[in-house]
């Protein structure tokens, strides 16, 4: 064994050791940068990153680790060593780099980044724009990564200090074929039947701490090449209705058609409004509002993206993949999208968003969805109302929206999508220091989007079919928490759902909705009483009601006041809300009646949307 371990392998570990220590190093700043989302951590958490780290090194460092280990003489050479340091760079720079940004990410994803980051980068031209100004604010990521890259450079001429002697040709051959299997056996992360996945990280720790084992160089390349969904058959298709069908018969809402208009506010998570919490929040006037309004207590979002929610709210389709439908492999799929539905009862469909058309690809979804008009920053006119970074102010823009509704005969449906309270939450500054500050820097944004709101309404007041109009109000995914109470599971998605003139009274619902519940309640509104296929329930029919997502690899139903975890394969995790709202005692192994209930009820969900996103059967055939 002595005679194995020669200078070749001694330089060879050393530097797949830079690169271990690189990533342990990148695990301790995640941790350290977002422990306000996460329990303590344990030894386990580095016991498993230690087995993703070294399959996330197999994978991206295989050229690196493949030029070290040929058996050729090349190696001595002073030029093969300047390649090799080259290989190894180029693996170490995108991991760090990878790793680095999702430090901040992971904040709003509350997610490790998969492939589906890329379709984000290059959708649309916000990425390019918005860089300088991430720069700006994280600039202590940069600082990071030159103290790493410093630190990486140190090491590495370490190794090259040692003199490689020339090997025999059957130690070379040797020294290949087992460096090689070892690596085969790592990037599997064992020798078990099937390759690890993101899924394995439970075997190491509570799913609170699932992105704390996980890299992101590893969940990247891992879901880099993935093509699409893999067919499931958990219940033969006579059974698989029974428990759940997605094609139903849509609840008339009104007698007379309503004009409605669907509000997206970005990223207003529930924890931001003082009606949910106490009044401790930073939205006066939709409190206000909400006094008089239909609410919603228990209402979550499909998905952790601005380009997730316009498929669940649009179209009744959550997002239960990895990535987003509009840039999935599925996303030229026959739908049924709200434009499409509503045509046929003779309304007319407008979306507004004032951010970059091509934006998020709404443009082109909404297309698909059936949307007559498409409005975006290049049809608004006044252009000294751009914020500098992702479009047009939320004041100006909703006001303007408000003077265009106002013209739009009926019936009609119009969906407005705001955008000031996203990331750099740039506000005017003639409105700066007029709103809380808060304890996160998106809570000011949200005071001044919550202004603009205000000033929508009091401009659509005075429209003259204001009576007959519904405004539904919901957000298109939760941000940053800051508090405890939203710090688990079911708290990364709660999100308003406020409906104004829906009734003569208020009222505060406490069913468990979701983003593709508006779907059938807007088509509720419109009188369509056909049969429909969406991933939902009307918010007012008297069905089992529910809410599911997907993140990380596990699905979350929350049904029953339970929230149940399940990763495809097994159960997770399981907590009854009522008494443990921050999820701290897991249920999953106690003899519970509702276990199988839910199971049953995921595991149909699940096959029925798998297997017809695949099979392109979203729509009824008729």
């Amino acid at each position: 064994m002595n005679q194995f371990i020669n200078s070749h392998s001694i330089v060879f570990l050393s530097r797949i050791c830079i690169a271990l220590l690189t990533f342990t190093l990148l695990r301790i700043a995640f941790i350290v940068l977002n422990a306000d989302f996460f329990p303590p951590v344990n030894l386990m958490v580095y016991v498993g990153g230690f087995v993703f780290d070294l399959a996330a090194i197999s994978y991206v460092y295989f050229p690196f680790i493949l030029a070290s280990i040929l058996p050729v003489d090349l190696r001595s050479k002073l030029w093969y060593q300047l390649v090799l340091k080259v290989l190894f760079y180029i693996s170490t720079i995108v991991s760090v780099l990878v790793s680095l940004i999702d430090l901040i990410y992971y904040r709003f994803t509350f997610k490790r980044s998969t492939a589906d980051i890329f379709d984000f980068v290059t959708v649309g031209n916000d990425t390019a724009r918005l860089i300088p100004q991430f720069i700006k604010d994280y600039y202590y990521i940069g600082v990071l990564s030159v103290i790493f890259f410093i630190l990486i450079e140190y090491l590495y001429r370490k190794t090259q200090q040692l003199q490689l002697e020339k090997l025999v040709w059957w130690k070379s051959i040797l020294y290949f074929v087992f460096w090689l299997v070892f690596f085969i056996i790592a990037s599997r992360g064992g020798i078990q039947l099937r390759p690890i996945s993101a899924m394995e990280a439970s075997n190491f720790t509570s799913i609170e701490r699932l992105p704390l084992v996980l890299n992101t160089p590893f969940t990247i390349s891992r879901t880099l090449f993935k093509n699409g969904l893999t067919e499931v058959n958990y219940f033969e298709e006579q059974d698989l209705e029974l428990i759940y069908n997605p094609i139903q018969s849509v609840k008339v809402s009104n007698p007379s058609k309503k004009n409605v208009v669907l509000l997206i506010l970005e990223s207003f998570s529930k924890e931001y409004i003082g009606f949910y919490n106490n009044g401790k929040g930073y939205t006066p006037f939709m409190d206000s509002l909400m006094e008089q309004s239909v609410v919603f207590e228990n209402a979550f979002a499909n998905g952790k993206k601005s380009i997730e929610a316009l498929p669940s709210l649009l179209a009744g389709i959550p997002n239960l993949m990895e990535s987003p439908y509009a840039t999935s492999i599925y996303n030229n799929n026959k739908i049924n999208g709200l434009g499409t539905l509503l045509k046929k009862k003779g309304y007319t469909s407008s979306f507004y968003h004032g951010g970059a058309n091509g934006t998020m690809n709404f443009d082109s979804f909404t297309k698909i969805a059936g949307f007559d008009d498409y409005n975006g920053r290049n049809e608004y006119t006044f252009k000294g109302d751009y914020d500098g970074n992702w479009g047009i102010f939320d004041e100006p823009y909703l006001r303007y929206t408000a003077n265009e509704l106002s013209k739009k005969n009926a019936p009609f449906f119009s969906a407005i999508f705001t955008l000031s309270s996203h990331h750099p939450y740039t506000i005017p500054e003639s409105h700066k220091n007029l709103f809380p500050k808060g304890t996160l820097e998106i809570h000011e944004s949200i005071g001044y989007t919550d202004y603009a709101l205000k000033q929508f309404f009091k401009a659509a007041t005075k429209w003259e079919r204001y009576d007959n109009t519904v405004f539904i109000i919901t957000a298109d995914h939760t941000a940053q928490i800051s508090t405890a109470e939203y710090m688990n599971r079911a708290g990364f998605f709660r999100i308003p759902l406020v409906l104004v003139n829906y009734t003569d009274s208020s009222a505060i619902i406490s069913t468990t909705v979701q983003q593709s519940d508006v779907f059938p309640l807007i088509l509720g509104l419109a009188n369509y009483e056909d049969d429909v296929l969406f991933f939902g329930n009307h918010p007012f029919e008297d069905n089992e009601h529910f809410a599911v997502n997907y993140i990380n690899g596990v699905y979350q139903l929350i049904m029953n006041d339970y929230s149940y975890l399940y990763d495809g394969n097994e159960t997770v995790g399981l907590y009854f809300l009522p008494k443990d709202p921050f999820q701290i005692n897991n249920l999953k192994d106690s003899a519970n009646v509702n276990l199988p209930l839910l199971n049953s009820k995921l595991k149909a969900i699940i096959q029925q949307y798998t297997n017809r996103m695949i099979n392109n059967e979203l729509t009824i055939k008729k």
